[in-house]
């Protein structure tokens, strides 16, 4: 087929492209990072990785913005988190306190769990699972419950997992490292993308907030939480430790 013909094709994606990774996408707040994402921002309704050293405050930082337009549409659940949520620092982000269903569950396999119960949920929004270990499978699990879910607008799939994990595999349609940058910025690395590849890292000015500090979890951080069921799905289990528990060790 001649160059001429194929330029005609308007579907056609060349890999020297950036492509469109998902029908609806959602901005991150960041322009320089929306310029290199697919389509020009977070896709929905598919999976998306975030690889950190250290997880538990700058993933709030590059997520804060999307998120708090997000709890505007429905609900925002964080599936295991390894910190307790810092609600003035959220809300001072734009992020709705009321918004927020708190998972909280030990394993691997009770995160799992919950995570696809609550994909199912109808007003749910956006989704962040922490999973420091985990296999291509069960990721490509969580991957399809994104797709198939029963919201009137696909939701926003986000998995937190260690750095190291870049030498697995995975089926997300996006996948990136994220350290903290020089002035307290952050700093990107795009190891997946429907497109080129990008050799230089993405420096984000994300100056953290005040209240934005790490706190160890802890019963008197968790009384603070509004607490409520994740949803019809779920209304035996609420959002406490005992979340998932007998559905996996």
């Amino acid at each position: 087929m001649s160059a001429l013909a194929l330029d005609s094709i308007p579907t056609l994606w060349r890999a020297s492209e950036l492509g469109r990774s998902a029908p609806t996408v959602v901005g991150s707040g960041f322009a320089a990072l929306d310029a290199e994402l697919p389509g020009g921002g977070w896709p929905a309704g598919q999976l998306t990785e975030v690889l950190q050293p250290v997880a538990g405050w700058r993933e709030w930082r590059l997520l804060g913005p999307a998120l708090a337009g997000l709890a505007l549409r429905g609900s925002v659940f964080l599936v295991g988190p390894p910190m307790a949520p810092c609600l003035p620092a959220l809300a001072a982000q734009g992020l709705r306190p009321e918004s927020l269903c708190w998972v909280r569950a030990q394993s691997a396999a009770q995160r799992q769990w919950a995570a696809e119960q609550g994909l199912r949920c109808r007003d749910l929004s956006a989704m962040l699972v922490w999973l420091p270990s985990t296999s291509s499978q069960a990721l490509r699990r969580l991957h399809l419950a994104a797709q198939s879910g029963h919201q009137a607008e696909p939701p926003l799939l986000w998995v937190l997992r260690p750095w190291p994990a870049q030498q697995q595999a995975s089926p997300a349609v996006l996948r990136l490292g994220l350290r903290g940058g020089a002035d307290d910025g952050l700093e990107l690395h795009l190891f997946k993308r429907r497109g080129p590849g990008l050799t230089h890292p993405i420096w984000l000015d994300a100056p953290r907030p005040a209240a934005l500090r790490p706190r160890p979890e802890s019963p008197a951080a968790a009384s603070g939480m509004p607490l409520r069921p994740l949803g019809p799905d779920l209304r035996r289990h609420h959002v406490v430790d005992r979340t998932a528990a007998g559905h996996g060790a």
